[in-house]
């Protein structure tokens, strides 16, 4: 008994560097395994997160400065590409087309100051222009939102709503110059949470004439996924009044990913400095549009109001 109790432990310790040696050879295979996989996942993810032609893109896209961007059918690729190189040289002047509309009032006063504000009278308001901005950044959104109005009395304030699930604070709101205070208060409207704001001019506004007021809001960006995509969902209200205009942009950085384009299609798509605005004008009833979206990490500078023109 001794003797097979020795032999038999002699035969268990040969074969421990063979097993060592098979357990050793599964790891390194496990190892060269993940370092495949890893590595093709990041280059789906970095082909992904941009493009270098447009063949990185879906049809009807194009590779804009890193992004693949959603084209309308009537833009020209080839002139945009000469267009966006243009002005990725530093050396080269460029300057987008000009394009006439209304042209958008400064908001430099931040924040706006709060106080008691007289309810706009809807009976005696006729809206003539309402026009609004999204200003899509790498961190942040901006809405810019510009009415004016006439009425069939003197004229004390004027009534905004900025969709968004956050109630907005004056700390969010820039106004312009014609404004003196606002009342903020949450409201559902168009089928959106959102915020109302009743900015109280500075002068009153006679019979007859058209009184005019600018505000942005400043908010986070839509929350992003595990591929860095957002997607942000705003209403085009049906406009009210014979003579009345009301248009809506899309502003998005140079180098954004515009996966796709919801709802009711752009009538117009400009090239600006550093950006792309897309444009809808409103009809007799509402519309909502989707965009999905990746901001770039960095961007060519900031919008130019002065270029869009709505």
């Amino acid at each position: 008994m001794g003797r097979d109790t020795v032999r038999m432990g002699k035969q268990r310790n040969s074969l421990t560097p063979k097993l060592l040696i098979f357990m050793v050879s599964v790891v390194v295979v496990v190892v060269i395994v993940m370092i495949i996989l890893l590595r093709n996942g990041e280059s789906k993810t970095d082909k992904a997160r941009g493009c270098e032609s447009n063949g990185d893109c879906t049809p009807g896209s194009m590779c804009a400065a890193g992004g693949c961007l959603v084209m309308l059918s009537d833009e020209n690729m080839g002139m945009w590409h000469d267009d966006i190189m243009a002005q990725i040289d530093a050396g080269v002047p460029w300057r987008p087309l000009s394009a006439f509309g209304e042209k958008i009032t400064p908001t430099p006063i931040c924040p706006a100051k709060q106080g008691k504000v007289t309810s706009p009278d809807k009976k005696h308001t006729t809206p003539k222009v309402a026009v609004t901005v999204y200003e899509i950044d790498v961190d942040r959104i901006k809405i810019h939102k510009q009415k004016k109005v006439q009425g069939t009395m003197w004229l004390d304030s004027i009534r905004f709503w900025f969709p968004g699930k956050k109630t907005l604070s004056t700390t969010d709101l820039c106004v312009s110059a014609s404004v003196d205070r606002v009342a903020l208060a949450s409201k559902t409207a168009h089928g959106y949470q959102g915020t109302r704001v009743d900015a109280s001019l500075r002068q009153s506004i006679p019979v007859g004439a058209v009184a005019s007021a600018a505000l942005t809001a400043r908010s986070d960006l839509p929350k992003e996924k595990k591929d860095g995509m957002r997607t942000l969902s705003f209403p085009l209200p049906p406009v009210t009044g014979r003579e009345a205009i009301a248009r809506t942009v899309l502003a998005v950085p140079l180098g954004t990913d515009l996966l796709s384009i919801e709802g009711p299609p752009p009538i117009r798509q400009r090239l600006l400095t550093g950006y792309v605005a897309y444009y809808w004008t409103h009809g007799d009833s509402q519309s909502d549009v989707t965009v999905v979206f990746r901001v770039p990490a960095t961007k060519m500078g900031n919008l130019d109001l002065d270029e869009l023109n709505p």
